[in-house]
């Protein structure tokens, strides 16, 4: 039913005139607004006033942005939205307006705002020919989605930084105290964890901590009990693992409980992840990261990286839980150890480190919406 649908929402397209006044933003597959996107309809109202433009949020849940109405984009007046928008403002692809005829360059601006800098190999994708602009947060990075997404031109992708990161150079110990608040946690001087792997499609071999030989959830309750810590655990929105416990020294945060990852950054003194591009943004802190990869050698050819993993780490590298516990400790107790390496990696990855990028990406697509 919905295919055909979406037949008829083509033709639709093809024939309803398009107002260049008319933004609407939709993002992370329609399953909730996050990321840069959410951090550009934050600051829409105040950004954008006196332009003349009109903005809706697309959602099928009833998020609420003040000052921008949020429209269903499966009834009547959010199909006739999306079909007179002249602007389309994305995270992700087609599903982030709901509707995948609709995401059509050809019909209307769509300007892609993406999800974070990638090490593993993406693309190409059918359709990328669609998307009007992207940003980027780096060189590097506009170089590589050019070289991944073959129908996207490297002339159609701006360095902008991510919307999404400047909360962290804007008020960073505020977002801090937040995040504790919104988890209902007490800082009293331990140590904070991020636990925050990639996806990855194939369950055959899910190399994640807690399913490695030699782990055990008493050792690593042991574990932090001697360093004094405490391990938020952060599972990718693809893949939420359940078999992970919770008590009062490991904190599940799922999409569900908080959508951003900033906010776990800020609270961090250390990233425990993989092929993630957090990789990338948590350098923004200059704080130690750890590698788990006991899968290196495997993700190397499936799917592929973009980059030498062992050269453009900026940490210590690990692939059993012995080691891993190690280089925790030592990255504990001398955080400075790799600074002139993160450092170098930070400049390489991250433009800008001003806080505004917003501004930026805003600048953009008013500048695109109204030509």
């Amino acid at each position: 039913m919905k295919k055909s649908f979406e037949k008829i929402l083509a033709i639709l397209d093809f024939l309803i005139p398009k107002d260049k006044d008319l933004v609407v933003f939709g993002g992370n597959e329609m399953r909730g607004i996050n990321g840069n996107v959410a951090e550009i309809i934050k600051s829409w109202p105040k950004k954008t006033k006196g332009k003349g433009l009109r903005a809706y949020v697309l959602s099928v849940s009833g998020e609420e942005f003040p000052g921008v109405e949020t429209i269903d984009p499966r009834n009547l007046k959010g199909i006739f939205t999306i079909l007179r928008a002249g602007t389309a403002v994305v995270s992700h692809v087609y599903g982030d307006l709901y509707w995948h005829s609709l995401y059509n360059g050809n019909r209307r601006r769509i300007i892609n705002l993406w999800h974070g800098t990638p090490l593993k190999r993406i693309g190409p994708w059918r359709g990328w020919g669609k998307t009007t602009a992207m940003i980027a947060a780096s060189k590097i990075e506009r170089l590589t989605l050019a070289g991944c997404l073959e129908q996207v031109r490297l002339e159609q992708i701006f360095v902008t930084g991510f919307p999404r990161s400047d909360k962290l150079f804007n008020d960073l110990q505020s977002l801090r105290q937040e995040t504790l608040r919104k988890l209902g946690l007490r800082d009293d001087g331990q140590k904070w964890l991020l636990y925050a792997p990639t996806y990855r499609k194939s369950s055959r071999l899910p190399h994640y901590i807690h399913r490695m030989p030699g782990f055990s959830y008493k050792s690593l309750y042991r574990f932090l009990e001697q360093q004094n810590a405490k391990l938020l655990v952060r599972p990718h929105v693809n893949y939420v693992f359940t078999d992970f416990p919770e008590n009062d020294r490991i904190i599940f945060v799922p999409f569900t409980k908080i959508a951003e990852i900033e906010p776990l950054f800020a609270l961090a003194d250390l990233l425990i992840t993989d092929y993630s591009s957090s990789i990338f943004e948590y350098l923004n802190l200059n704080r130690p990261i750890v590698a788990f990869v006991p899968d290196l050698e495997e993700y190397e050819k499936i799917p592929g990286l973009l980059f030498d993993y062992e050269t453009i780490f900026p940490g210590l590298i690990t692939k059993t839980w012995k080691d891993l516990q190690k280089s925790i400790v030592e990255s504990l107790y001398s955080p400075s150890k790799y600074t002139s390496l993160r450092e170098d990696r930070k400049k390489m990855f991250n433009e800008f480190t001003d806080g505004k990028s917003t501004e930026r990406c805003i600048e953009i697509i008013c500048d695109m919406s109204l030509k």
